[in-house]
């Protein structure tokens, strides 16, 4: 019984020692690719910042575009209104001096 459980317990250490080389070996390979990604994930970063303010920025653009439309919009209807109710106002004096 005792070599049985000796040679189970050796076979169980060699398959242990062999996982445990393997993980070393993944371990270092992850390491390396770690160090490998750290400047990619830096130039990706500045990446999406550059396009994220480019969007802010065209979102402020276009913001800013509909808030001068909708005030040109008001001073030409003003604009309208003050022309027709002055050309009313004449209307109603030339209508009063010839009657």
């Amino acid at each position: 019984m005792r070599c049985v459980t000796s040679v189970a317990l050796r076979d169980t250490q060699d398959e242990f020692d062999e996982v445990e080389a393997q993980y070393k070996i993944e371990k270092a390979q992850l390491t390396e690719l770690e160090l490998r990604f750290e400047p990619l994930d830096a130039e990706f970063k500045a990446i999406m910042e550059e396009r994220d303010v480019a969007y802010r920025a065209r979102l402020a653009e276009e913001r800013d575009l509909v808030r001068r439309q909708q005030a040109a919009l008001a001073l030409q209807a003003w604009w309208r209104s003050y022309r027709v109710r002055k050309a009313c106002q004449v209307l109603c004096m030339s209508a009063i001096l010839s009657s």
